[in-house]
């Protein structure tokens, strides 16, 4: 059939959730949730949102990324985190051994 375009089949990222990557390359990522339009968009081009980056304190374009491997558990969240623009600092709790 001409003119036939075919149900996409969304890319399995938890719930449809993808990551968005500061253009900055400060390495601030922040989550996103597609919606149904942008879920079955057939032309494969990849998000692009202006959002607050912390770190430069100002608003930048984040791009689509991919993310490898499991970015929310226990391991791999930050216990401290630094900005360089005067930004919160909490203390780091020692660990037990």
């Amino acid at each position: 059939m001409v003119g036939f375009i075919p149900k996409v089949v969304p890319r399995k990222i938890r719930n449809n959730q993808v990551a968005l990557r500061s253009e900055a390359n400060t390495g601030h990522i922040e989550g996103y949730i597609k919606t149904e339009s942008e879920r079955l968009d057939a032309t494969g081009r990849k998000l692009q949102k202006t959002y607050w980056d912390p770190i430069l304190q100002r608003y930048v374009l984040f791009k689509e990324t991919k993310v490898r491997g499991p970015f929310m558990n226990k391991a791999s969240i930050a216990r401290k985190v630094d900005f360089p623009i005067g930004g919160p600092s909490m203390p780091v709790p020692k660990a037990k051994k």
